[in-house]
């Protein structure tokens, strides 16, 4: 054990936790998406030229790696949350699908991430496991 733990490395997590609000609209989503974003971009820099969400995570996540010299990992607790949240209405549920899955597909194609890796009540799951189309 003690070999292992010397040869551990560190990783910067980019921590997006879903349970810190209730979602009954997209703008609950995309407003809660807003500022994770806007509080690392405080930290990792702002590109103007990145409008959407999905562009300023990219953009997050190439720049964190360049300042610490390594890959980022990008952790989302409780990702279904939303859509839990949103059961009883099928449209809000899509729209929130929808939006979650074009939040999440360029970092999965950005070689900046070391890790995409969803999280819900302590157990792993592949990303597109639930951002699936249902259509």
């Amino acid at each position: 054990m003690e070999r292992w733990e010397k040869d551990w490395e560190s990783y910067l997590v980019l921590h997006i936790d879903f349970s810190l609000t209730k979602y009954m609209e997209l703008t609950d989503l995309t407003g809660q998406l807003n500022l994770f974003l806007h509080r690392w971009e405080k930290i990792y820099g702002k590109d103007e030229a990145e409008k959407t969400a999905s562009e300023r995570l990219q953009g997050i996540i190439l720049r964190a790696s360049e300042q610490i010299g390594k890959q980022v990992v990008v952790l989302i607790d409780e990702y279904d949350a939303p859509l839990l949240d949103s059961n009883s209405d099928t449209a809000l549920q899509q729209q929130l699908r929808n939006e979650m899955r074009k939040f999440f597909s360029p970092p999965q194609e950005v070689g900046a991430v070391s890790s995409l890796s969803l999280h819900h009540r302590h157990q792993q799951v592949q990303p597109t496991e639930h951002l699936q189309r249902t259509e």
